[in-house]
């Protein structure tokens, strides 16, 4: 059983939460695509480079990169990363900041 797709879109949850679930979901041959908040996927000492929950566009490749690098523990193998072109952060204007950068990452099962 299970499905082909998996779409992963959460805010305040961690991938390392959140992938380890979807892949539960999966056939075999199934693939994620899952939306990495980098604002979300931040260690205690990196919390202190947010302004208003905004995370540095010059931060958010470095912390995507880490996520990355987790997968393997998690189950899951990286097929490929491509920045999303929309930003995140409806309430960004209201703060006085710019969305936060997003990342459409592709995954399978190992």
């Amino acid at each position: 059983g299970g499905v082909d797709l998996v779409v992963v879109d959460l805010a305040w949850t961690p991938q390392r939460l959140a992938i380890p679930v979807a892949l539960t979901w999966l056939a075999p041959g199934g693939r994620i695509v899952s939306l990495v908040k980098p604002h979300y996927e931040l260690r205690d000492a990196e919390k202190e480079w947010l302004d208003r929950g905004f995370l540095p566009h010059d931060r958010a490749p470095g912390v995507v990169a880490r996520v990355e690098g987790e997968m393997l523990a998690l189950g899951a193998r990286v097929l490929g990363s491509t920045p999303s072109p929309l930003v995140g952060g409806k309430t960004s204007k209201k703060k006085g900041v710019p969305g936060n950068m997003e990342w459409l990452v592709w995954l399978e099962k190992v």
